[in-house]
């Protein structure tokens, strides 16, 4: 329960401690330490805006870190040498960005809300193990497909955001069963509210069935293929003014010669070819 700026530096020689809370201490770093053993570290509520090199190297068994309510930037990269973690909290900062590389392959949960995160970085691709991902109420406009190859995820909070599109790849997260639910007190599915959603529409986003969402996206997938179509070109023009030469030199293949018309097929080189042409005459 200290309140002071300053920690009794004891207390980073106990090797042996499992757990430390130093929430709200006003502290904005970490010394040296011999915490080796140490399992849970919360250092909310604190005046952090990066980390120093020597803070985590000796913390290899730390499973839990919270840092929410400081002024982080970033995620530092520091936080790769903690190979053991399973939770991150970092909620309530500054982070505008995320690093391309997170190496931290043992990370279950990862909390990045309340932040000025734009976009997602390739980044979380290593985190093979993430099960609950939380974006919410960030500035986010596009979702890169890395989050929909994490694959374990069972919460993505997705809320707040400036999301317009959701793609057909989210049915990828098969562990995520419902969509804006509850367990108890916890959040847990999809969460998609506060966003500008196009697709999928409001009357299929807001529910609680995950396989309604699903189902609209693969139907809108489906009715939006890239189809190939074809279009007829017709020059018009007196006799002897030379559009058979025009067409002849445009087109890649043979034509079939009507009383009235030539017909073929136009590549796109040659298309562009016609438009510029056909605008200098």
């Amino acid at each position: 329960q200290i309140r002071s700026e300053h920690i009794p530096s004891v207390v980073f020689d106990l090797e042996n401690l499992y757990s430390l809370n130093l929430k709200s201490t006003k502290i904005n770093n970490i010394p040296e330490n011999n915490l080796f053993n140490l399992h849970e570290l919360q250092l909310d509520y604190n005046f952090f805006d990066k980390l120093e090199d020597q803070t985590f190297k000796t913390l290899n068994n730390l499973s839990i870190l919270t840092m929410t309510h400081n002024f982080l930037k970033e995620i530092p990269e520091e936080l790769n040498y903690l190979v053991n973690l399973e939770v991150l909290d970092l909620g309530y900062n500054l982070i505008e960005s995320l690093p391309n590389k997170i190496d931290l392959p043992n990370l279950k949960e990862l909390y990045l809300n309340n932040n000025l995160l734009q976009s997602i970085s390739i980044g979380l691709i290593n985190l093979k193990l993430l099960e609950k991902l939380n974006l919410e109420k960030n500035q986010i406009k596009d979702l890169l497909d890395c989050i929909y190859d994490l694959t374990n995820l069972n919460y993505l909070d997705l809320s707040n955001n400036k999301i317009s599109f959701i793609s057909t790849k989210l049915v990828q997260l098969k562990n995520i069963k419902l969509a804006h639910s509850y367990d108890k007190f916890n959040k847990v599915g999809l969460w998609l509210i506060g966003n500008p959603l196009q697709i999928p529409v409001k009357e299929i986003w807001q529910t609680t069935k995950i396989t309604k969402i699903y189902d609209y996206l693969i139907n809108y997938e489906q009715r939006n293929l890239n189809y190939l179509f074809y279009s007829k070109l017709i020059f018009l023009g007196q006799s002897g003014i030379g559009k058979s030469q025009l067409i002849n030199n445009l087109f890649d293949v043979k034509f079939e010669v009507h009383s009235t018309h030539q017909t073929g097929k136009l590549s796109y080189n040659s298309f562009f070819s016609l438009l510029k042409t056909l605008n200098n005459q």
